[in-house]
């Protein structure tokens, strides 16, 4: 046993004195190589010379030599690297064994892409190229490291600023393309498409020339673009696939596209809007100078800093000059006799000192003095500060010059100036009512301040301003004044002289002729008639009568019936027409944006606004609210049946049946098609459901006539919810009255249906 131990001892020995001649043997292999690198350091010199990183390792991976740029690139000594497993500097190890198996394989290795990690933990993107060569008897691996970390972030920023330009290219909002002269299409974005209405495919059979309306246009489009190389806002008219000429607005370049040079890079913008909107405020210009120059008064118009904007004709006939002569010149500098009083008295009115009437002596175009009596407003911008000022006057010179002839004159002539004092004050109440009717808000007190100053300009008549009705059937006393027994306060318009002839109607001794029907005085009396029109339609009737006067009134200057005051009234007829014009149209503008035209309900913005409002009144104050969701049943069956215009009819019944079924506070609104809600303030849900099978069962029996037939009856679905019971916000409870009605329409329609909670 003993000496099988000490074989084995003696075995044991042998291997461990092999082992380390082995060892012995592979140091001195090491220092040998260390000592032929250490030899070569006139070459190491230059190894470190180099500005790519460079590395030579053994087959495991440990490191024999680097060069600086190699320790600068990852941030280690030489000694630290020296200690570390190139593995380790790896992001990705899988990528150190792969580089290593492709190496195997083919003996080198190029361009190959890594992540490392530097001492400091920071990550570089580098480039390899790896070669097997032999040093000193034994096979290394050179490796050259090449920092790529900048060249890839530059590459990325490239690729997507070229990214940001395609998208910019291809979303533009206006169409652009690239094309040839002989109108071959290179390239275009995705907006072209919708502006012309084709599709990618049927667009790719199209030429540029294609596009045009008027073809030489476009050819005068090119001849501009070869001669300047560029051109700006080239209006033509383009083709649509449909064939609707549209307006565009072209830009173009010549650049170079590609492998293509001098080609034509044109931006196309639609101004098909622009242009209607120009032609709507060229309409809205040629109507206002029909009006100006139709005035009977003065009109001009300047800027803060006098400089003339608008003249009418009566400004032209009474100085003489033509407005293309004045435009543009100071208003006290061009026209004035004593222009720094007049600049004064405008300076007075831009630092909100009205004057009033003025009269001061214009010089006109000849050289002659003409005395102008004068009034003045002001056109103020966004920020409350005066933009323009608007000068209405009269030449008065003749009647100045009546006033010095009448003061040189007896007494006699005294009565002569009473008549020019009232004519002066008419024409001052006159201007002021002009200045309240421009601050009315509604018709009703257009109408009362109408009234006021017609008394006041008149003191010894009685009357009335009768507006007729959207039907034009009825004429009817919005405000009287003095007696009201000598006329009707109701009367078809075509019982009045003045609406059928369009002009006044005078009635008395001086002047026969056929009285009014509406009038209901004595015969001998003087009834005169005014009708009030605006842009060409008769929207009223002011009347005055005078069944009492004395033989001494009769003479007195204020006589209803004399040339001046039928004048006067004429004018404050006109005026008060106008202002009542523009409230209507205020009016119908502002039912429009809440009314659907085709129902006279409100529309679902107004609805869904109100019933927040209603909502909040209501959890303030406790209370309910009811909310119905109806609609036709089967309402596609009845447009298939009768048409769209039948289907509108109906639409359109149901609509004024609503607004009369209703009460004024309930809210009923056309939601879209055939679809309605209506919002019942203070209704309980039990309320709501009552009022809701009224509504039901009354509808069931509605006759609609279209084309002088009658339609088929129809019927409703009706979903009812209420505030609180089915949720505290619009959306809530107009979601539970949809839910039921649905449910009543799979119940068999014709029906109501309650919410659940």
């Amino acid at each position: 046993m003993e000496d099988m131990r000490r074989e084995e001892h003696l075995e044991k020995s042998d291997s461990i004195a092999e082992k380390n001649q082995k060892l012995e043997a592979t140091v001195a292999r090491h220092k040998n190589v260390m000592a032929a690198i250490m030899a070569a350091n006139e070459e190491l010199l230059l190894f470190n010379a180099v500005p790519v990183g460079i590395s030579i390792t053994n087959a495991k991976g440990q490191l024999i030599r680097a060069n600086k740029t190699v320790l600068e690139l990852l941030g280690y000594t030489i000694q630290e690297m020296s200690q570390i497993d190139l593995f380790d500097i790896y992001v990705d190890a899988k990528e150190r064994v792969a580089l290593v198996e492709k190496l195997e394989k083919t003996g080198s290795v190029r361009g190959f892409e890594t992540d490392l990690k530097r001492k400091d933990g920071q990550i570089v993107r580098v480039m390899i190229h790896c070669d097997t060569i032999t040093l000193n008897g034994e096979k290394v691996l050179l490796t050259s490291i090449q920092d790529i970390t900048k060249f890839k972030a530059d590459q990325e920023t490239r690729e997507e600023a070229e990214s940001q330009r395609y998208a910019l290219f291809n979303n533009a909002p206006v169409g652009i393309t690239v094309t040839d002269f002989s109108g071959g299409v290179i390239a275009n974005n995705i907006a072209i498409y919708e502006l012309l209405g084709y599709t990618a495919e049927e667009f790719k059979k199209l030429s540029a020339v294609d596009f045009y309306f008027d073809k030489e246009e476009r050819q005068q489009l090119l001849d501009e673009t070869l001669k300047n190389h560029i051109v700006r806002d080239f209006e033509t008219s383009f083709l649509r696939k449909d064939g609707k000429p549209i307006a565009v607005l072209l830009n173009t370049d010549l650049i170079d596209f590609g492998d293509q040079h001098g080609v034509l890079l044109t931006s196309i913008r639609d101004i098909s809007n622009i242009k209607h909107i120009e032609e709507e405020l060229v309409k809205e210009r040629d109507f206002t100078n029909a009006i100006l120059d139709t005035a009977a008064l003065l009109i001009l118009v300047f800027d803060q800093d006098g400089k003339i904007t608008k003249a009418n004709k009566a400004f032209e006939k009474i100085t003489g000059y033509t407005f293309l002569e004045i435009r543009g010149k100071v208003f006290w500098e061009a026209l004035s006799a004593e222009p720094d009083a007049a600049r004064e008295r405008i300076q007075q009115l831009l630092q909100g000192i009205h004057p009033g009437i003025n009269e001061s002596f214009w010089v006109t175009k000849s050289g002659a003095k003409r005395l102008i009596s004068w009034t003045i407003t002001v056109l103020l911008d966004k920020a409350a500060a005066v933009e323009y000022v608007v000068v209405t006057g009269v030449d008065i010179t003749e009647r100045r010059q009546a006033e010095d002839e009448l003061l040189a004159v007896n007494i006699k002539l005294k009565s002569w100036v009473g008549q020019l004092e009232e004519k002066a004050k008419d024409i001052t109440l006159l201007g002021e009512m002009g200045g309240y009717l421009q601050g009315c808000n509604s018709v009703g007190e257009a109408c009362t301040i109408g009234a006021q100053y017609i008394s006041q300009i008149c003191p010894l008549s009685s009357g009335a301003i009768y507006l007729i009705n959207s039907s034009r059937d009825l004429a009817e006393a919005y405000e009287t004044w003095g007696s009201e027994t000598a006329a009707q306060k109701l009367f078809p318009p075509m019982n009045c002289w003045a609406v059928r002839r369009g002009k006044m109607n005078l009635i008395d001794e001086d002047h026969p002729g056929p009285v009014c029907a509406h009038i209901t005085g004595p015969k001998n009396g003087r009834y005169l008639c005014l009708p009030m029109a605006a842009k060409g339609e008769i929207i009223g009737v002011l009347h005055l009568n005078h069944t009492n006067l004395s033989s001494a009134e009769d003479q007195l200057p204020n006589s209803p019936c004399g040339d001046h005051k039928t004048t006067v009234l004429s004018a404050a007829a006109e005026t008060i027409a106008l202002a009542l014009s523009n409230i209507m149209l205020q009016e119908t503008l502002r039912q429009q944006s809440i009314r659907d035209i085709l129902t006279g309900l409100f529309n679902r913005r107004y609805m869904e606004e109100s019933l927040t409002r209603e909502l909040h009144r209501a959890e303030r104050e406790h209370a309910s609210v009811g909310v119905l969701m109806f609609d036709i049943d089967h309402f596609k069956d009845f447009n298939d049946v009768y048409g769209h215009d039948g289907g509108d009819a109906m639409l359109h019944e149901l609509g004024s049946f609503l607004l009369k079924n209703t009460r004024g506070e309930d809210i009923v609104c056309r939601y879209g098609g055939e679809e309605f809600i209506a919002v019942f303030p203070n209704a309980t849900l039990e309320n709501a459901s009552k009022r809701a099978e009224d509504l039901r069962l009354k509808i069931k029996e509605l006759v609609v006539y279209h084309l002088d037939k009658p339609l088929r009856k129809c019927t409703i679905s009706i979903g009812v919810a209420s505030f609180p019971e089915h949720g505290h916000t619009s959306d809530e409870i107009i979601k539970a009255a949809d839910n039921a009605l649905y449910r009543a329409k799979n119940e068999g329609r014709d029906r109501v249906a309650l919410a659940t909670r």
